[in-house]
């Protein structure tokens, strides 16, 4: 176990965190408002929440 962590450990592009450090990170997640025409979206956490947007093709 000692070996893993070592491997894993001081990596900036990883997420260090507790469980509920994870939890309140879901929560934020679920809890996320968009417009109904689905242009805005709202965070209704404190918490910052990251996330990657890829837009619709039109054919």
């Amino acid at each position: 176990m000692e070996q893993i962590c070592e491997k894993l450990g001081h990596h900036g592009n990883i997420w260090y965190a507790s469980n509920i450090e994870v939890y309140d990170y879901v929560q934020a997640l679920l809890n996320l408002r968009t417009s109904a025409d689905g242009s805005i979206l709202r965070n209704m956490s404190c918490m910052d929440v990251w996330l990657r947007h890829s837009a619709a093709r039109s054919s």
